[in-house]
């Protein structure tokens, strides 16, 4: 499996309370330790849509399973060029 540079753990959301700024709605962030001030935050959505959070905070199952669903549509023979673009753009290669 390759390591991604993406932060590693479980993304959690939380109102906009763990920011630093009050404009944002919803914190994507990573319990980095026991105490609940032991987080860091990965992203901040200014938008009141909560879906945004929830997008956000799928983002790295998303990519996994579409890796896997890639890797089998490549066994059988079918065009993967969608699922390569993808996964490339969530890498940062595209």
């Amino acid at each position: 499996m390759t390591e991604h540079k993406w932060t590693p753990g479980e993304w959690l959301i939380e109102d906009g309370s763990k920011s630093c700024h009050c404009c944002f709605s919803e914190s994507i962030y990573v319990q980095t330790g026991p105490e609940s001030y032991d987080f860091e935050v990965i992203a901040e959505t200014l938008s009141s849509n909560e879906g945004d959070a929830h997008l956000l905070r799928s983002a790295k199952d998303l990519y996994e399973a579409l890796d896997e669903a890639r890797d089998i549509l490549e066994a059988m023979n079918i065009s993967t060029e969608k699922e390569d673009v993808a996964l490339a753009k969530a890498r940062g290669e595209a």
